[in-house]
């Protein structure tokens, strides 16, 4: 019988791929990822001719590996290596191919520079090219040539200079990471992905105000991670039409200036985090307006890389110089998972109404100046909290 399709993903399968594999004339499939496979890579399959999709990512190889390999292999659709081994090396031969692909995924491959053979590429649906060593500016030339690109993930490289995305819309786009760059100065005007579900931006060093209008033609964003950059400006100062987004991430910047009430706009919120910035004034009261009251799971978003989003409902507004009163409203939030207020100005009571949070696991409000008693009835929850912090205020007894 002539094999079509292999797939040995996620065992504990060892030593070097076994050479019989190659020889497969009708094989279509094959895929031996997620095993401990260690040696040297066959560098070419030579009697696969009708392989149209392999993975053999998260592996132990090792050496050098050409791509030229597959030059003449004109079938194939989908193409995914990497290794755990740090001298496992995908080198960037110049070769012209016979296929287009639709989805590479090149991570951990030690690339110095981008594969010259996706200059000729004009299908891809997905590209990955994370944990690398690349540097140069960001390669729009990947969105204009391939105009149904859906994802794009270039994180942990040497990427740097300005974002510069071509003056064209890229509805196609749903997911898009370049987080952990080098990339800096301001964000661009008008960034137009209308299909965008995730955009990750974070821990590299963009600075400035954030453009009113940036994400103007991002209309069904649900996931903005902006944090560990250099921003600065008030946040959201202006009204934005962004019901969808669901995540908000601003910490670790210089925003001041109090919470903009474009913030009220973003109506389906379940976790924002503006910490460790230099937010003042107050907390504002219709802050719970902007958040659902139902949390959501780790499986909800399994589709976006990383582990960004692999925790509850939850809002972050600590590290900053916050004052004035708590506001009663947020004991409204009665979903919310983990609440942090800590190490800001905030004075007077701790609210009532926070007794009516019974979702809460963790609540931190030390290093404040609140004073007062601690509500009885938000005691009697500690026995479901992983963290219950009001130290370094000037609470008394609890009340009775």
């Amino acid at each position: 019988m002539d094999l079509v399709e292999l797939n040995l993903k996620d065992n504990n399968l060892g030593g070097q791929v076994p050479q019989c594999l190659t020889n497969f004339t009708y094989l279509k499939v094959l895929v031996l990822s997620s095993n401990q496979l260690s040696g040297i890579l066959p560098s070419a399959f030579t009697h696969t001719k009708s392989l149209e999709y392999l993975d053999v990512q998260e592996n132990n190889f090792e050496g050098k590996y050409s791509l030229s390999s597959w030059a003449n292999h004109s079938k194939l659709q989908i193409l995914a290596l990497s290794s755990r081994n740090n001298s496992f090396q995908v080198e960037n031969d110049n070769w012209f191919p016979t296929f287009q692909l639709k989805a590479l995924r090149l991570t951990h491959c030690n690339l110095n520079a981008i594969p010259s053979f996706l200059l000729y590429q004009y299908d891809l649906l997905s590209v990955d090219l994370s944990h690398n060593k690349l540097v140069g500016t960001f390669p729009s030339w990947l969105l204009v040539n391939n105009t149904n690109l859906r994802e794009m993930f270039l994180v942990n490289n040497s990427f740097s200079g300005t974002l510069k995305l071509p003056n064209t819309k890229h509805d196609s786009i749903t997911l898009f990471d370049i987080s952990h760059n080098n990339f800096n100065g301001p964000l661009p005007k008008n960034i137009s992905m209308g299909e965008i579900t995730m955009m990750d931006l974070s821990n590299n060093h963009f600075s400035g105000e954030l453009p009113c209008d940036f994400l103007i033609g991002c209309f069904s964003l649900e996931m903005l991670n902006l944090s560990n950059n250099n921003f600065n400006g008030q946040i959201f100062p202006q009204y934005m039409n962004m019901a969808s987004l669901m995540f908000i991430y601003l910490n670790n910047n210089n925003f001041s200036g109090k919470i903009g009430k474009g913030l009220q706009n973003f109506t389906s919120l379940f976790a924002l985090d503006i910490s460790n910035n230099k937010v003042s004034g107050k907390v504002p009261n219709w802050i719970d307006h902007s958040f659902e009251v139902n949390f959501l799971t780790k499986n909800r978003y399994d589709s976006y890389k990383g582990d960004i989003l692999n925790f509850m409902t939850g809002m972050d507004l600590s590290n900053n110089d916050l004052f004035g009163d708590i506001p009663l409203e947020i004991g409204d939030l009665q979903g919310i998972k983990a609440l942090n207020l800590s190490n800001n100005l905030l004075a007077r009571s701790i609210p009532k109404s926070f007794s009516k949070l019974k979702n809460i696991e963790s609540l931190d409000l030390s290093h404040n100046k609140l004073s007062g008693q601690i509500p009885r009835q938000l005691t009697e929850l500690t026995l479901d909290y992983s963290v219950f912090n009001v130290s370094y205020n000037n609470l008394s007894r609890v009340d009775s």
